[in-house]
């Protein structure tokens, strides 16, 4: 929808979308005053082109549909000014109509496609103050573009997408193209009238982004003034600054250790956990914590049970139920049963209504009240029967809950108290309530902690499963295995029904109390990609891993001496034991990153950098971007081609090259005797001058779509 903003000027101004209809004089004819019941009176200026025209011939008149509702005759108020007094006629009191003009000079009607609200017995406009009615040639009104609100974002996050059309004033319906003035700080384009703006390279602070709005018609008439009855094309444009503001890159939320599970006997209570010991990594000025319960089918399934109820009762009750799993789910499969019982006996049965999403139950019973009811509900997505006894108490003809305020049934045993509310600093406690004494079984949530500003960009999830059970016997005792090396810390335990990350079963982590043993260093030497030594190879190069620290090594793969070669084909981590004189063990992992195909980095250099990739790709091998999350790079210093490669990209989602020359003495090399292929591969070259694209003997070949920029 496009929006106008309206400002207040001296007069009322209406901006009329205007088309003509005839070249002469129409003879309009005043309505019969005797058929209508309702007036109401308008004080008008006609404005061609915003120039007042006071013609004594010039008309305004209102129409109902195709029926003539009020004429105005032009009056001379003084100093050969004319206004024009119309009273309009209607038999409702509000209604719109169209206004037409009869504009003498150019001798054209001008219909106005906006309409005119008649209101009972009010006047518009004034002597001092007329009710301006603007009409322009060939039906194009001025085009103009509303302020767009300041935009902000953080390093590396894109900026919310703008939709243009929302802030342009264009009474008219002529075509629109947008662009943009380019700006070095932004990464600015437009899909249609959305514009999609980003932070270039490592900007920070404040930008201003001049967008501009180009309207194209042909007129179709006779300008005005216009000489030798020539035609020509008229040119509008609009343009507005929005501010824009990257502010530097937070660490996101990140969970470690991971909230540990938890395990009770029927009886006792969980720990209350802090939050604030869990997630330490985030900066950004506040957090949100949240969670989900996890919607799993239980093994065994069960059948959905054969509920079905009889007529047999004197009188009913009503429930009208929303049915959830915390307050974070509500239940919703087509399987899904609702039962009610009294005494054992089943009373009501409802399904999944699938418009409203609820649950409307009818409960038998006779004329007394005081019964207490037991809920059951088969769960469609769980496959099992949840139970709420004594939930409510059978009363004849009472109605729980309506369908815009639906009676609440939380089938959940287990529910963690989270703040729903962002949290600045101090600690955050996160007690687990048990709101079904009886329950025993096991309860998995997901924990989330996000930006409240950015939560689809700085977000960390991780699990943690809750259970009861009847005896001790049936829990497991963990120790944390904070540094994975297998063993576990004696001195931090959890107990748990099920295994949990970072938590082992033996506590033979000793070191952790014995602090003269050595550091663990692991060193990994090779000479492979874009850098020696950089921890990131080519596929199946060698790497040699040293470590010092111990008397003994074991190596994940079997090696047990202190140096082991491997030559990893992908990304691999690499893990180790070690045994100090002490007697402890500790562990340690090394990570060796192995470059593909597929560029995963936007910078200039990096592990899945365009630069890096290029590095390791085979003799006429294909380069391709992991699209759409990564979809441009750019250099900032030149890069050489010295094998036959080909860069390609997808029709509809071309990855843009950037080449800044602010500080690259020249851009893309091919080597003699090499060709670059580049299919469906946009350039753009940042502050050129003189500097070239392409240097070098080689050949360079375009296929498909590309765009080649300069900014």
């Amino acid at each position: 929808m496009k929006h106008i903003n309206v400002k207040m000027f001296a007069s009322l101004i209406l901006l009329l979308n205007i088309k003509l209809v005839m070249a002469q004089n129409p003879n309009w004819q005043p309505p019969i005053v005797g058929n209508y019941a309702n007036t109401s009176s308008v004080i008008a200026q006609i404005k061609l082109s915003d120039i007042v025209s006071n013609n004594s011939e010039d008309q305004v008149a209102f129409f109902a549909g195709n029926e003539l509702r009020g004429l105005g005759k032009p009056v001379n108020v003084g100093n050969g000014t004319y206004l024009h007094f119309i009273t309009v006629y209607s038999n409702v009191v509000n209604q719109d109509m169209k206004i037409m003009v009869f504009h003498k000079a150019t001798n054209q009607v001008y219909e106005v496609a906006t309409a005119f609200q008649f209101k009972y017995q009010t006047i518009s406009g004034s002597v001092n103050n007329p009710f301006v009615v603007n009409i322009y040639p060939d039906n194009n009104s001025p085009l103009s573009i509303s302020n767009v609100p300041p935009q902000t974002t953080v390093r590396s996050v894109p900026f919310t997408e703008i939709d243009m059309a929302d802030y342009l004033v264009q009474p008219d319906s002529f075509p629109v193209e947008w662009s943009i003035v380019p700006n070095p700080n932004l990464i600015a384009f437009f899909t249609g009238s959305i514009l999609h703006i980003m932070g270039a390279n490592d900007f920070e602070g404040q930008t201003t982004l001049i967008v501009r709005a180009t309207e194209m018609s042909t007129t179709s008439l006779e300008l005005l003034h216009q000489e030798n009855n020539r035609f020509q094309s008229t040119t509008q444009t609009a343009e507005t600054s929005i501010l824009c503001t990257v502010s530097p890159l937070i660490s996101p939320p990140h969970w470690q250790p991971n909230i540990p599970n938890q395990g009770i006997v029927k009886g006792n209570q969980f720990v209350t956990e802090h939050l604030d010991n869990y997630e330490n990594q985030y900066n950004g000025p506040s957090i949100v914590y949240d969670y989900k319960p996890i919607i799993v089918s239980s093994n065994p399934a069960l059948p959905r049970p054969a509920w079905t109820t009889t007529d047999n009762y004197s009188n009913t009750m009503t429930v009208i139920a929303r049915l959830d799993y915390t307050p974070k789910y509500q239940f919703h499969h087509p399987s899904d049963v609702l039962a009610a019982f009294i005494d054992n006996e089943l009373r009501g049965v409802a399904l999944l209504d699938s418009v409203s999403g609820l649950y409307f139950l009818t409960i038998g019973g006779g004329t007394q009240s005081g019964d207490t009811i037991d809920l059951q509900f088969y769960s469609g997505a769980m496959k099992q029967i949840l139970h709420k006894k004594n939930e409510m108490v059978y009363a004849p003809f009472k109605i729980l809950g309506l369908a815009d305020a639906p009676y609440k049934i939380d089938f959940a045993p287990i529910v963690p108290i989270v703040p729903n509310t962002p949290v600045t600093n101090g600690i955050t406690s996160m007690p687990i309530e048990i709101r079904d004494t009886t329950f025993l079984g096991t309860v998995t949530f997901e924990f989330q902690a996000k930006d409240p500003t950015y939560p689809t960009y700085f977000h960390d999830e991780t699990l943690a499963t809750y259970c009861i059970v009847e005896n001790e016997d049936d829990l497991l005792t963990l120790y944390q295995d904070a540094d994975g090396d297998g063993l576990g810390n004696p001195n931090v335990s959890i107990q748990t029904c099920i295994g949990a990350a970072g938590y082992v079963t033996n506590a033979d982590d000793c070191s952790d109390n014995n602090g003269s043993d050595p550091p663990i260093n692991i060193l990994a030497i090779e000479n492979s990609g874009s850098m020696p030594n950089d921890g990131s190879v080519c596929s199946g190069a060698t790497v040699t891993l040293f470590a010092s620290g111990g008397i003994a090594y074991a190596w994940e793969n079997g090696s047990s001496t202190a140096s082991n070669v491997v030559t990893p084909l992908e990304s691999t981590t690499y893990s180790l034991t070690v045994t100090f004189e002490s007697g402890c063990r500790d562990g340690r992992t090394t990570a060796i990153n192995v470059e593909g195909t597929v560029v995963r980095n936007i910078y200039n250099e990096g592990e899945g950098s365009l630069r890096n990739v290029l590095s390791c790709i085979t003799e006429g091998g294909t380069i391709t971007y992991d699209l759409p999350l990564y979809n441009n790079t750019t250099l900032t210093s030149p890069i050489t081609i010295d094998k036959n490669v080909i860069i390609q990209g997808l029709p509809n989602l071309r990855p843009v090259i950037n080449i800044d020359f602010n500080t690259a003495v020249s851009g893309i090399n091919v080597m003699a005797g090499k060709k670059l292929t580049m299919t469906n591969i946009d350039l753009t070259t940042i502050n050129a001058g003189s500097k070239k694209l392409f240097t070098g003997n080689g050949i360079v070949e375009i296929t498909n779509t590309t765009r080649v920029k300069k900014i």
